[in-house]
């Protein structure tokens, strides 16, 4: 498959020591335009009042646009673009688009169409690039010109021959790097929880089969990446022994950040990005994963973990971690037929008084 390509922009970097310096006490918001012209590619801190609320849309496409909506002022650099009925190209995109000062939108579009709701979040956004992920049988090349005269500078496709090759392709002509996060192509959990946690650290995040053998296009990225360690996120069911053991070819260590099951791996992820007083934590549903594959750029920038649940309960080792974390902000993503109103009542018992 030919794959078009595009470098991605340049990005100011001047906000970013104080985004991370103020992760604990901050989360995201639009800006007017008058402040977007100030801060340009950048979204825009402000203090949230201590509660428990609910980003949601009538479907994936408007919970997507809704999260863009409460992270991002207009003026972004880049859009990445993936189909949502899959998960595999939105997810290899979310680490990518969460991993510079300026994040980036993921919003999700049909193969054939783009929701009026997307169409108009992206006026709203007024990108200077939009980056398309994966094939035309994702997004077609009718969807692909309809995107293009929507941004000032045109927009481009990243895809391979299949889900592996297309996350690959992201990280073409990268610079040699520390670490390496690999999720399985084939379960969508652990990639979704590890995205903001391996994006804000700048670590690609590549995916692989769950029992097969790697396939040749991630083989070839190790090779350039060089990394020094390679993370496998999820247990053996997610990401095979025999599929670790051939990652050891391609990196001095490799290690597994896993849990008894999806959410204790979610958990795993949280002990790893965010400390006890963290300000912010994003919930999603542990069994579907459309109202989520947006999040990891709005969480990575104020170092906000993503913890998964039930739709009717939250897991004990989940309730746990939260009252490691002691949140005074808590955010349910997507709509009650994904994470119940009940859960969210629960959830106010997790908040902890400024």
């Amino acid at each position: 498959m030919r794959v078009q390509r595009r470098r991605r922009p340049g990005r100011l970097v001047a906000t970013a020591l104080a985004f991370a310096l103020g992760a604990a006490t901050m989360s995201v918001a639009p800006a007017t335009d008058a402040e977007a012209g100030t801060v340009y590619c950048n979204p825009q801190p402000r203090m949230v009042q201590d509660k428990v609320e609910r980003i949601a849309g009538a479907d994936r496409y408007a919970t997507a646009v809704a999260i863009s909506r409460a992270g991002f002022a207009p003026r972004v650099c880049n859009i990445y673009i993936a189909s949502g009925v899959g998960y595999a190209d939105a997810l290899a995109a979310a680490a990518e688009a969460s991993g510079h000062s300026g994040q980036d939108p993921v919003l999700l579009v049909r193969p054939n169409s783009i929701p009026a709701e997307v169409v108009a979040e992206i006026k709203r956004l007024r990108p200077s690039h939009v980056t398309v992920m994966g094939g035309t049988g994702a997004v077609s090349d009718a969807v692909f010109n309809q995107l293009s005269a929507l941004t000032e500078n045109g927009d481009g496709r990243i895809a391979g021959s299949d889900r592996y090759a297309t996350a690959a392709e992201l990280y073409h002509g990268s610079a040699p790097v520390d670490t390496v996060y690999v999720a399985s192509g084939q379960r969508f959990p652990d990639a979704l929880a590890g995205a903001p946690y391996a994006g804000r650290n700048r670590w690609p995040l590549l995916l692989v089969p769950s029992t097969n053998a790697i396939p040749e296009s991630v083989r070839v990225r190790l090779r350039d990446l060089r990394p020094r360690q390679i993370v496998i996120l999820g247990g053996t069911g997610a990401v095979s022994a025999a599929v670790a053991s051939g990652l050891k070819a391609y990196a001095g260590s490799v290690v597994r950040l896993a849990g008894t099951d999806r959410f204790a791996t979610s958990v795993e992820v949280s002990k790893k990005m965010a400390p006890p007083g963290s300000y912010t934590v994003y919930i999603a549903s542990g069994r579907d994963y459309p109202d989520a594959l947006a999040i990891a750029p709005v969480a990575s920038l104020s170092w906000a973990p993503v913890l998964l649940v039930e739709r009717d309960s939250i897991p004990a080792v989940i309730g746990a971690e939260l009252r490691r974390l002691q949140p005074r902000h808590i955010v349910v993503l997507g709509g009650t037929g994904a994470v119940s109103s009940d859960v969210e009542r629960q959830l106010q018992e997790y908040l902890v008084a400024p």
